[in-house]
């Protein structure tokens, strides 16, 4: 069915790695990964405070969904990035990740329920990236303690794509990179809306199935604001329901 390809489509688009630069366009630096001249010190702001980087890490984590994404987009492979699982997904690794990762295999780790403080410690990362997750402010700390570490905006589960790549493509090094993707996939997600006026005023629910039911998401989580884009509005009950954003959706 059309509508249900683009509507996949829009999702992958949402890691922005089907939108990375590849090793045949783009400068040396980009195609490499390198940060960009100037890049560093750099102060990344979010909900527990700021967090400043002195210079380009090599080794980088990243705690819940889709950060990994980012930093893959920006041509760098994680140490250690969450474990997933499910329908089409092989060896914990989502396809879009895996399709890019060139035989690297980064250390796959599990948040749920608890952060894996020893395990990242061991990894000795010189970053550590959550800015899309639902650590707290005393699970910030602790890693912060082993790594500088660059939390959420605002609320956990709930950074828009554009913002998390901005703030990613900061701690980085890669602000102009970072800034290029965030418009050819808002380009793509304009084009989708107007080729596809069909999306215009029609409503959707985005739900996840789980061994405790059926949860739905309200019209602030990204994925609905993401699907906004298209045109498509939240379904009219929806809002009604409580929406959960918990550790528990990885």
């Amino acid at each position: 069915m059309k509508t249900r390809s683009v509507l996949l489509a829009a999702c992958v688009a949402l890691t922005l790695s089907a939108c990375g630069t590849s090793g045949d366009s783009g400068s040396d630096t980009e195609a490499s990964g390198a940060a960009e001249a100037g890049a560093f010190p750099v102060t990344v702001d979010h909900a527990y405070g700021s967090t400043t980087i002195d210079a380009e890490p090599m080794r980088i984590v990243t705690i819940g969904w889709s950060g990994q994404d980012s930093v893959i987009a920006l041509n760098k492979v994680p140490v250690a990035m969450e474990s997933f699982s499910g329908d089409g997904i092989e060896n914990n690794i989502l396809p879009w990740d895996a399709s890019r990762l060139n035989g690297a295999k980064p250390v796959l780790m599990t948040t749920n329920p608890d952060i894996p403080f020893e395990q990242i410690l061991g990894l000795d990362p010189d970053v550590i990236l959550a800015v899309y997750s639902g650590i707290d402010e005393g699970e910030y700390k602790r890693l912060s303690d082993i790594a500088p570490t660059v939390a959420f905006p605002d609320q956990p589960w709930d950074t828009a794509w554009d913002k998390q790549m901005s703030m990613i493509g900061a701690a980085l090094g890669q602000p102009a990179q970072a800034q290029t993707l965030i418009d050819e996939t808002g380009a793509y997600f304009e084009k989708q809306a107007a080729d596809h006026p069909q999306f215009q005023g029609k409503t959707a629910t985005y739900a996840m199935r789980t061994d405790e039911g059926l949860i739905v998401f309200c019209g602030t989580d990204p994925r609905i604001r993401l699907l906004g884009q298209l045109g498509l509005k939240t379904s009219p009950g929806v809002d009604a329901v409580s929406c959960h954003k918990l550790r528990s959706l990885i």
